[in-house]
């Protein structure tokens, strides 16, 4: 009987499928055909980008012509783009799309700076295309995959949350700061020097492939750990306002400490930072830097052999200084705060959530504060435990795993009885001989009484 009404039910979707007229991707005519001299990928999709309308119906290939006192012609590529030099400061002004002068013309340069641009910007495969600048602009997604010429690229103070820099071998330039981006992914970046990054929502960076590395500062976003094994060339790091632990430094001669460590509810980082002396030189500093958790105090740096160094929160390299410990008191874990920022909100509850997919990496106090359910597992449980707390649906986490089992046994019996009315001796005997295991369980746990909902 089973399998007829399966037969059935795929019988009637493919006829549904058969009724609805078949359409290729191909089928689909762009809304404006590419201009004779101009190739196809890089022409379709500069054109989307520039009929993309903001909230009032403005297209970003009207603001950009604006600039320049131009007329946007959607059909006219040449018309995107404007320069003049001034020549009292000598200063050349670019503004808007650039293409090259070969047979077939490729983008080859962006100018978009500040002109309040909008929505999604689709740069994959524009394989002539050496410098994109399009900072501070209302962009969400920028794809600059396949970009393989591409040797600067700027995009901070947008609202990026998704950005692809897969195939940019190029790369020597790059600035992302000041966006929503939570992964960042430059591994494929093997000529990039300068990375700038920070002041995101990042939990995850890959620098693996960045062997000519020489400059990162990723401060200020959300990493539980940081991996610079890979980048021997590295001068200058910021990795401060992040959730790190530990800081390997062992494979970067460049700067002054092998190890960095935290011990207790606390957090370090690396700063490099500097100041103009009175000669008016610039005078680089490095240190490492400590910041204790909400209600933690900060003890100390201590050495190696477990002498304490300094009380201050920023230690300077110096001798007996390569692996240095900053240790915390106080300040015990909050239950289900996994960003440390001293409150249970839903971001919370998506860290926990990446993190039992092994996406991110808590430290060992931050997993057990977010163990709310106390099993001894972080797992997806504690993510929708944690998300409802946020949500106000429950007043607060269970004390102890006992604690945990009576909340639940009581949602359930609450859960059956709304649902299907006050639960009997007989109804529970037969859920407990169900077949399915989920269903003895829920039945042996409704022996035990009916719920406060139906008393």
């Amino acid at each position: 009987m089973k399998k007829r009404i399966v037969s059935a039910i795929i019988a009637a979707a493919l006829l549904i499928m058969q009724a609805v007229p078949a359409f290729s991707v191909g089928s689909f005519a762009p809304k404006y055909a590419t201009p004779e001299g101009y190739n196809e990928n890089d022409y379709q999709k500069a054109v989307a980008f520039m009929e993309t309308e903001d909230e009032y119906g403005v297209k970003n290939g009207e603001k950009i012509v604006s600039f320049f006192n131009g007329y946007y012609r959607p059909n006219d590529p040449e018309s995107w783009s404007y320069y003049y030099y001034d020549h009292d400061n000598g200063i050349l002004y670019l503004y808007g799309i650039f293409w090259t002068d070969d047979a077939e013309k490729r983008v080859c340069a962006l100018e978009l700076y500040n002109m309040g641009l909008v929505g999604e910007l689709d740069l994959s495969g524009m394989s002539e295309l050496s410098e994109a600048y399009c900072d501070h602009n209302g962009i969400t997604k920028l794809n600059a995959s396949g970009c393989s010429l591409l040797r600067a690229l700027t995009c901070k103070g947008c609202k990026i949350e998704e950005l692809d820099l897969t195939g940019c071998a190029t790369l020597d330039l790059f600035d992302c700061s000041d966006n929503h981006i939570a992964e960042l992914d430059v591994s494929d970046c093997v000529s990039v020097t300068d990375i700038e990054c920070a002041d995101n929502d990042i939990e995850s960076l890959d620098v693996s492939g960045c062997v000519a590395l020489q400059w990162l500062n990723c401060a200020n976003n959300s990493l539980t750990s940081l991996d610079l094994t890979c980048n021997p060339e590295l001068e200058y790091l910021r990795c401060t306002e992040n959730r790190l632990k530990t800081l390997d430094l062992t494979c970067n001669p460049g700067l002054p400490f092998d190890m960095i460590s935290a011990s207790g509810n606390g957090f370090i980082g690396f700063s490099n930072y500097g100041y103009i002396d009175d000669y008016g030189y610039w005078v680089s500093m490095n240190a490492a830097a400590a910041a204790p958790a909400p209600n933690a105090e900060f003890l100390g740096w201590y050495s190696e052999s477990g002498e304490l160094i300094s009380e201050n929160t920023e230690l300077a390299p110096g001798a007996g200084r390569s692996r240095v410990t900053a240790r915390f008191t106080g300040g015990a874990a909050l239950l289900g705060d996994a960003n440390g920022d001293g409150s249970v909100d839903s971001a919370d509850a998506l860290i926990v959530l990446r993190a039992s997919m092994g996406i991110v990496q808590l430290s060992e106090e931050t997993a057990s504060a977010c163990d709310v359910d106390h099993n001894g597992v972080l797992n997806t449980a504690d993510a929708l435990m944690i998300l409802r707390y946020a949500m106000g649906l429950i007043e607060g986490f269970p004390e102890n795993r006992t604690d945990t089992k009576q909340k639940m046994t009581a949602e359930l019996r609450s859960f059956f009885c709304r649902y299907f009315g006050s639960i009997s001796a007989r109804t529970a005997s037969k859920a407990s001989s169900l077949s399915f295991r989920p269903f003895r369980n829920m039945g042996a746990l409704l022996k035990e009484g009916s719920c406060a909902f139906c008393r």
